[in-house]
């Protein structure tokens, strides 16, 4: 009949190495289980409906998780610094999966942080905003997806500190603020990025989004030309990225502001 672990409830169980939770549980506090650096597997029921911030904290033989579909949001700690995020730093964090229909809304500050073995993810299309520093320092992390669905992702910027993305499928349409550091790009400094897949639900990409992405060479397109900015991409990726476009749209980017820039597009 439990439904709810308190903040802190197992904190620094260094010797926890499993957890078997009530099937009735619905909130897992703040630090729950924070720096159980032993513990190896938990699986979470599908009932839980929020994950408190630092709930997995530096759980570091943590490999795995699935987050249930009934999940809404993943917090961070906030009552006192340092504030931490849900799974930050679980350094040996390979897997993170969501459950089928997830009712996943908000992925919050640090949620991943430090999740140094991190190597892909896909973001459900329920998600309508990631704080920012949510994958900072994944430096294993190279394949970002966000699945595609009509509902617009607001994102914290910075978001990918330190992550040597390779592939992202961007599924729906982005916004994000960095009125107050304006230098500060979604995909600061990403020169690793190689691969970029725009679904068909996009309709605008913010300018400057991938305006650091030097070394971009396959931009594929699954629908129209979305409205971009002639900052959008670099100048480089102008000249040196293939653009791939539906059979069919050749003339509609040949002609398309800004989209017309490329200087190699194919069908």
């Amino acid at each position: 009949s439990i439904i709810s672990i308190g903040e802190g409830a197992f904190f620094g169980c260094r010797n926890l190495k499993t957890a078997k939770l009530s099937k009735s549980l619905v909130t897992m506090g703040g630090r729950a289980f924070g720096e159980c650096d032993s513990l190896t597997s938990i699986e979470i029921p599908n009932s839980v409906t929020s994950i408190g911030g630092g709930a997995f904290w530096r759980c570091s033989s943590l490999t795995s998780i699935e987050i249930p579909s009934s999940v809404i949001s993943i917090g961070f700690f906030s009552n006192l610094p340092p504030y931490i995020g849900a799974f930050e730093e679980c350094s040996n964090l390979k897997t993170v999966t969501f459950g089928e229909n997830s009712l996943l809304t908000s992925i919050g500050k640090y949620a991943f942080l430090g999740c140094s073995s991190l190597t892909n993810i896909e973001i459900p299309n329920s998600v309508t905003s990631i704080g920012e520093e949510a994958f900072s320092g994944c430096t294993s992390l190279k394949d970002f997806r966000i699945e595609d669905g009509y509902i617009p992702l607001e994102l914290g910027c910075p978001l990918f500190g330190a992550c040597p993305l390779e592939t992202i499928y961007l599924g729906r349409k982005l916004s994000y603020d960095n009125s107050e550091n304006p230098d500060n790009l979604l995909f600061n400094d990403m020169i690793t990025l190689k691969t970029l897949t725009i679904g068909s639900f996009v309709t605008e990409i913010p300018e400057k989004t991938f305006y650091d992405c030097i070394n971009l060479e396959s931009i594929y397109m699954r629908g129209v030309p979305p409205i971009i900015s002639d900052d959008t991409f670099s100048n480089t990726s102008y000249y040196v990225a293939t653009l791939y476009v539906p059979e069919g749209t050749l003339a509609f980017y040949q002609t398309a502001n800004v989209w017309k820039n490329f200087w190699n597009i194919q069908e």
